[in-house]
């Protein structure tokens, strides 16, 4: 699967040269958060862990969101026992939006806000069935490129080490 998404970047002409330094560096915070999400969620039902939501950050209100075909996704996340975590590891609420551009609103230097420039999105991910609905989203609103179960063993890894 993955040399057939290779070759099809490269027949699209979306390889890495054309990925900025930061985006071949952390694919997970340029286009592939919400696959690292999915994993890290999909290996907690696993193991039957509960209270795990994931978390989007979007300029799209929730009811917008649900109805829309492509809701506006900046950046996706996994909230679990009171915090949140992406591959930066645990983050706090205003990192949620450090991928998030800027409003028309907002001053040059200034970072973006909840509520201004994005909002957070949450929601409880109890079994397989949910987690495909939230796999649909991300796959058809993300500019993906890895899949989740390139993933597997960092989710693994994750929950192994989860206090």
């Amino acid at each position: 699967m993955k040399l057939l998404l290779e070759n099809w970047r490269g027949y699209l002409g979306e390889d890495n040269e054309e990925l900025a330094p930061d985006q071949i560096e952390f694919p997970e915070r340029y286009g592939n958060c919400g696959m690292l999400a999915v994993a890290l969620i999909e290996e907690g039902l696993k193991r039957e862990i509960q209270g795990i939501e994931v978390v989007f950050v979007t300029a799209t209100d929730e009811d917008e969101f649900l109805e829309v075909d492509e809701p506006e996704i900046h950046h996706v996340a996994m909230w679990f026992n009171g915090k949140y975590y992406d591959d930066r590891g645990e983050i706090s609420k205003d990192q949620l939006g450090d991928f998030s551009p800027l409003g028309l609103t907002s001053p040059e230097d200034a970072k973006p806000k909840e509520g201004r420039d994005y909002l957070t999105l949450s929601y409880k991910v109890e079994n397989i069935e949910e987690l495909g609905a939230v796999t649909d989203i991300v796959k058809n609103n993300t500019d993906w490129w890895k899949s989740c179960e390139e993933y597997t063993q960092r989710a693994e890894g994750f929950w192994d080490n989860i206090k």
